[in-house]
Parts: C-alpha cells; sequence; structure tokens
C-alpha cells in the first residue's frame, strides 16, 4: 500500500479533543495525518470553532503548507446541500469546496465525522474523479 499522507482541519477548540485519534491514526504503517488546527480570521481571531471556518480561513491557514494527499475538512464548515456534489457545496462566506481545491492545489475531501474520517484514512488508493487539468487530478481519492 503506497503512503499516505494527510491533513484534518479542525477550529482550535477542538484540536486538543482529537489529538489523541491523530496520534492513533499515525501508528498506522504508512500513514500520516496532520492535525491543522484554525481560527477565523473572517470573522475574528476569537472564533475557534470549526463550524464557522471558511474558505477564506482555510486559505489564509494552509496556503503555505504540505498538505499532503489530500484535506479531510468536517462537513459541519459547508452550508447545508441538495446538490448531492460535495464539490458545489459552499463555506459560509460563499467560496466552493471545489474553489478551495483548486486554491489550495490539492485533493478536499468533505468528511461527515470521525468514523467517516477513519474510512477515508483507512480506504485502499483508488483513481480520481477529478477532471484531467484540475491541479487535484492524479491525487488518489478513497473509494
Amino acid at each position: 500500500t503506497p503512503a499516505r499522507r494527510l491533513t484534518w482541519v479542525v477550529g482550535n477548540a477542538v484540536a486538543e479533543a482529537f489529538q489523541p485519534l491523530v496520534d492513533r491514526l499515525n501508528q498506522v504503517e504508512g500513514l500520516t495525518v496532520h492535525l491543522a488546527a484554525l481560527a477565523s480570521d473572517y470573522w475574528g481571531r476569537e472564533i475557534t470553532v470549526t463550524g464557522l471556518l471558511t474558505g477564506h480561513d482555510l486559505i489564509l491557514g494552509l496556503q503555505n503548507r504540505c498538505l499532503g494527499d489530500a484535506l479531510l475538512l468536517p462537513t459541519v464548515m459547508l452550508k447545508p446541500s441538495d446538490s448531492g456534489d460535495p464539490q458545489t457545496t459552499l463555506f459560509l462566506d460563499d467560496m466552493s469546496v471545489a474553489e478551495l481545491s483548486q486554491r489550495l492545489n490539492c485533493l478536499v475531501i468533505p468528511i461527515e465525522d470521525t468514523d467517516a474520517l477513519m474510512q477515508r484514512c483507512m480506504a485502499p488508493v483508488a483513481a480520481t474523479t477529478f477532471a484531467q487539468g484540475h491541479p487535484a487530478a492524479g491525487y488518489w481519492t478513497p473509494s
């Protein structure tokens, strides 16, 4: 199995609570998960909850970091959507997941909860569904 490097982004308020889970995931051979804890520049630095992080916040907080093979983000950051396409789902600042992916030049995978996080981290490498020419084309996407 190829080595996988993932970044999981959360608000500063929950980083300490999730660090033990990340530490356990990092014990899996060939898997590295980095926990990126951010505050909100969009709403104000005192806002540290995951659900209020925006696309703008993620770009500011992650643009100069090595994000690995994919960025995992909790769906609580996203507006409810009936589109069925997570790439068109919007953050509270109306940036789409697809735009975030393009601006960070990284595959972005919305995850529902910690069970989904575990499944994504442990999933085998599969072909990506991104169109050729998309910045994330060629990255793996768990099936």
